[in-house]
């Protein structure tokens, strides 16, 4: 699932490409209760909410559930997911990672 949503803010910040490039998505969201994003333009905000609830819904609602966008301006992007995996038992990790590289 984390690798599903990292592709769906990838497609999402292809279809607002050039405020993916001017750094409008480059936040950690929080897939808390609140799902707090922080200061975008209107289109990236719409998507990161999106996102965060996402990821709330599919990896958890915790503090622990986050998703960082970082691209630079030529549209090198990573994505990173961190969440608390412990809950499906043996093999588990409380501190899972996906990332993933990408170009806009």
């Amino acid at each position: 699932m984390a690798v599903v949503a990292s592709y769906s803010i990838l497609e999402a910040m292809r279809a607002d490409r050039a405020d993916a490039l001017g750094g409008a998505y480059n936040q950690t969201v929080t897939a808390d209760d609140d799902c707090t994003i922080g200061s975008t333009t209107a289109l990236a905000t719409v998507q990161l909410a999106g996102w965060c609830a996402e990821l709330r819904a599919t990896l958890g609602a915790a503090t622990t559930t986050t998703g960082t966008v970082a691209c630079d301006g030529a549209g090198d992007c990573t994505i990173t997911i961190l969440f608390d995996d412990s809950r499906i038992g043996a093999g588990g990790s409380d501190t899972m990672q996906v990332l993933t590289r990408a170009m806009l």
